[in-house]
């Protein structure tokens, strides 16, 4: 069963599906006698006469009287034949009647609803010099019917009249977007029987949205007569759209989802918001659940984008995917409208809630709320779309550092070196400014996450050039990792020429070392003391066994007791019994240490027989 279906039977509980209108007893047919009264003016108020004292003001210059379109006689004509004709009375006139024959070809394609034609043929008309009232009106009606391809309306003194001022007037009203009441709107509903059944045809469906919308019903009532007039507009999606907000705006649910649903088989604009307004009913009422609002929305969103509609489509997805808990989709439409629209109200509104959702996200990410599999698919997704657009830098650094910090450092890596290409192409294309700070830190991180990973050749090129910026830390941080380097690559060299000023203990850590490889056993032991002295608590047992070793082996045996009782963890040593009999010949009172360890040694090995035998005896 599908969803439309679903909330059909969910709805057929409702109270009926009888349409009738908000307020309007079926049989009131009649139009109600009210007399029009303007805003601040009583019904009988009269014009008073100019109090002799004040100053008259001047008489405003009599509007300009339009004549009617009277276009129902081109419209009931052959077409071809008359356009036939006409096109040869153009080229056989005189250039002094040339002007009346353009106007009269303009007439024709309007009457028949060509208005790129007819407008081509009013301009060729005024460029000839026709200057009346009927281009005047010619020109007028094509803004009113075709109002998105049309120059800039001319100053005039005083708006013109005449029988289809009122109804032009409407049209281009209702295409300036949202608006007040819109005066002589029942005499510009009139007026639309006059017009041939094509301008019918395009002046129905703005007029009657607006009559809804503005919840003008007496004028809905009428212009949906209309409709059932014409064939086109009858089966039409706008058609029943409309029936549907009428339905819905008297709480006959059940009517408006047939309405709504019937209207969404379509493939214009009306069918568009006949799938928007369904889902909000299904919202509104409880019978959808946020997931299959989500779905639907994610359909409609492929039927329809671009445009106010699109955008519209867009904002309505993003609220129905937060509403059902998946803050990652929203985000992905909210970047949609970001890029699509990136100078609208909305946009400003999504970015906004992106940078919030970003926030929620990857806060609940690094700080182990979210469990890591799911904030590692979630940064995936994202940074398709955000990586750009520079809500997005910190949080990828961070995130490499989350990866870090759990041993991923293969990932890592590869998450800062695409961040710094990122950076790097987004201050190229000036979308970004530079900060040599932030790049020499990612630089330093992706080097690092390489060096843990047992990849030290692939941060050399990281670690070759100069810092960018002056930093006394990030340039201690550059040398120890240049350090790591040298290490791994055993070029001892190199790593004791470059010692920094002011070692820190790890550099410290990695020099002493690398001197005692070297069996520079003084200027090792000197280093290891350096460190012990610096961090007691940072001598690990084997760092501590070296620092014994290179006091023997330099000379300075009057330091080894002092070593032995101050390190005791010297006894986790793995090879300490071979250390204690090296220093035994030197210092006799260490030998029963090292008879304990031999001990010890003899122990493990028979635990270790026992464990093989235990492991080669048959199951059961």
């Amino acid at each position: 069963m599908s969803v439309y279906s679903w909330i059909f039977l969910a709805l057929a509980g409702g109270t009926g599906s009888s349409l009738s209108l908000p307020g309007v007893p079926p049989a009131d047919l009649a139009r109600p006698e009210t007399p029009l009264v303007w805003p601040g003016a009583a019904p009988d108020d009269v014009a008073a006469p100019p109090d002799a004292a004040e100053t008259v003001p001047p008489t405003p210059p009599a509007p300009r009287r339009l004549p009617a379109l009277d276009l129902g006689p081109l419209a009931e004509a052959p077409y071809l034949e008359t356009r036939a004709g006409m096109l040869e009375a153009l080229a056989a006139a005189r250039e002094s009647h040339r002007a009346g024959v353009l106007i009269g070809l303009a007439r024709l394609h309007l009457a028949h609803g060509m208005f790129p034609e007819a407008r081509s043929f009013l301009r060729r008309a005024e460029a000839a010099g026709e200057a009346s009232p009927v281009s005047e009106v010619l020109d007028l009606a094509l803004r009113a019917f075709d109002p998105r391809r049309h120059d800039p309306v001319p100053a005039a003194d005083a708006a013109p009249e005449g029988p289809d001022v009122p109804l032009f007037s409407a049209l281009l009203a209702i295409a300036e977007g949202p608006t007040g009441p819109i005066p002589d709107f029942a005499e510009a509903i009139d007026r639309i029987d006059a017009l041939p059944v094509a301008l019918q045809a395009v002046a129905l469906p703005p007029m009657l949205d607006h009559a809804v919308g503005a919840e003008r019903w007496w004028e809905a009532r009428k212009l949906a007569g209309r409709f059932e007039e014409i064939d086109a507009l009858r089966e039409g999606s706008v058609y029943h759209y409309q029936l549907g907000r009428v339905a819905e705006a008297g709480r006959e649910d059940v009517a408006a989802f047939d309405s709504y649903l019937r209207a969404a088989t379509g493939r214009d604009a009306a069918a568009q918001r006949a799938r928007l307004a369904l889902v909000a009913l299904g919202q509104r009422t409880g019978t959808l659940e946020p997931a299959e609002a989500a779905e639907m929305l994610r359909a409609a969103r492929r039927l329809w984008q671009g445009g106010p509609l699109g955008r519209q489509t867009l904002a309505a997805l993003a609220a129905a995917d937060l509403a059902a808990g998946d803050r990652v989709s929203a985000l992905v439409v909210l970047h949609d409208i970001l890029r699509a629209y990136p100078d609208s109200l909305d946009a400003q509104k999504a970015r906004a809630e992106a940078e919030a959702l970003l926030a929620q996200v990857y806060g609940e990410g690094l700080s182990g709320i979210m469990p890591l599999p799911v904030f590692m698919q979630a940064h995936q997704r994202l940074a398709e779309d955000f990586r750009m657009s520079g809500l997005f830098d910190a949080y990828s650094e961070s995130y490499a550092g989350l990866l870090m910090s759990h041993g991923f450092t293969a990932a890592a890596a590869e998450e800062l070196s695409v961040l710094r290409d990122h950076v790097a192409v987004a201050q190229d294309l000036g979308l970004g400014k530079a900060e040599p700070a932030r790049d020499d830190r990612l630089r330093l991180a992706e080097a690092e996450a390489l060096i843990a990973g047992g990849r030290p050749e692939e941060a050399v090129p990281l670690l070759a050039a100069p810092l960018g910026a002056e930093n006394p830390e990030l340039s201690e941080r550059l040398l120890h990792l240049r350090a790591s380097v040298f290490e791994a690559s055993g070029d001892t060299e190199a790593l004791l020429d470059a010692t920094p000023p002011e070692p820190s203990e790890r550099f410290l850590r990695l020099k002493a070392d690398a001197l005692f490889a070297r069996e520079s056993w003084s200027e090792a032991y000197e280093t290891y003391r350096a460190l012990w002295e610096r961090a007691p608590a940072a001598m690990a047992p084997s760092r501590a066994a070296r620092m014994l070793l290179a006091a023997h082996r330099s000379g300075s045996s009057a330091d080894i007791g002092a070593i032995v009782d101050a390190l005791p963890q010297l006894a986790e040593t793995p090879h300490w019994a071979a250390i204690a009999r090296e220093l035994a010949a030197d210092r006799p009172e260490l030998l029963p240490l090292r008879q304990s360890m031999v001990e010890a040694e003899i122990a493990d090995a028979l635990r270790t027989v026992e464990r093989i035998d235990s492991l080669s005896e048959p199951d059961g």
